[in-house]
């Protein structure tokens, strides 16, 4: 036997061997975790069937998808043809539309909310009832888990080029997360996106998530420590200022309009909990300054949502994140706001 045919069988055994393992994996149902903590509040990466990685971005969902069930929270999510939830969209805006792209996080992308009830998709039937003779258009941009700094990337990379007439942004609630290792998002080095590739098509396979579940699992990695006394911040005040600042300026310097959300958060009664209040309403002070200096509109969700406990999904365990009642506070403030512009 030939050395070029020898290689040509070694290649099919291991195919054949990968083929068969990866059966085998699909019909005992296994779906384990890796664990990554190089985010350690952020598990997006802990889901290579969902997301891309991305060099500049960190993370983006898989386009074209649905995803149910098997994610942080339970629901059906529909990611659109630009990786984002909500229906398709063409890069290209329609003339004579009026284009309002929502940027934010989990909170904007609806976490535990249905489509029809996230503020972007209410807000579209707000306007359609009350301005029916404008074309509204709205995309829902909110990415879970992104930063000020992830936003400010991905509206240079790609929301810039759709056109938008108005930005709504809400950035800062994972800003303020602590950072692993002490690495703020800033500092982060991710490898070539031609690396990333290669783990982006390989992430769809089990096998590969096996592979890498038990080479997290032998390699056992220290947890995601930080200072709890002196922390790094995923992205810290002064960042978060200039960030927001950056999105800004980009939009302005274009002619888009920008409106700023306050962020919500539940009260508590637990003492402990006062001190992660405290640092959170500095970053709505922030979002807030900007609006007073630099003719940008404040749409103050924070305020409206204070003493309203009944407006979040799980407030005895979730500071954050609203229910479809405070989806369609914040849509009605929007609404009011570009009605009386």
């Amino acid at each position: 036997m030939t050395a070029g045919r020898k290689i040509i069988y070694a290649f099919i055994a291991i195919l054949l061997f990968f083929v068969i393992l990866e059966i085998v994996l699909l019909l005992v149902g296994f779906s384990g975790r890796a664990d990554d903590t190089t985010f350690v509040l952020n598990p997006e990466w802990d889901y290579p069937e969902y997301f891309l990685k991305d060099h500049d971005l960190f993370w983006r969902f898989r386009p074209n998808q649905i995803i149910k069930s098997d994610f942080f929270v339970e629901g059906e999510y529909h990611i659109n043809n630009h990786g984002l939830r909500g229906p398709d969209f063409s890069r290209e805006k329609t003339p004579g539309v009026y284009r309002i792209v929502c940027l934010g996080n989990s909170c904007t992308f609806g976490w535990r909310v249905g489509e029809q009830q996230v503020y972007a998709r209410q807000l579209a039937d707000m306007l359609k009832r009350s301005d029916p003779a404008r074309k509204y258009e709205i995309i829902n941009a909110g990415v879970t888990g992104y930063t000020s700094l992830q936003g400010l990337r991905f509206l240079r990379r790609d929301v810039l080029n759709w056109q938008p007439d108005l930005l709504v942004v809400s950035y800062g609630w994972n800003d303020h997360w602590a950072a692993a290792r002490e690495i703020a998002d800033k500092n982060q080095v991710l490898p070539s996106q031609w690396v990333l590739d290669i783990q982006n098509l390989l992430g769809r396979t089990r096998t590969y998530r096996w592979l890498k579940y038990l080479v997290f699992s032998i390699k056992n990695p220290p947890p995601a420590e930080f200072s709890r006394t002196n922390p790094v911040y995923r992205v810290g005040l002064a960042d978060c200022r200039d960030n927001l600042q950056a999105i800004i300026d980009e939009a302005k310097s274009r002619g888009i309009d920008v409106a700023l959300l306050t962020l919500p958060i539940a009260e508590r009664a637990d003492p402990r909990f006062k001190g992660v209040a405290e640092f959170h309403e500095k970053y709505n002070a922030i979002i807030r300054s900007l609006g007073s200096t630099d003719s940008v509109a404040v749409i103050d969700a924070a305020a409206a949502f204070s003493g309203r406990n009944n407006l979040f999904n799980q407030p005895r365990s979730d500071l954050k994140h609203y229910n479809a009642n405070g989806h369609m506070i914040i849509a009605s403030m929007i609404q009011k706001y570009i009605l009386q512009r």
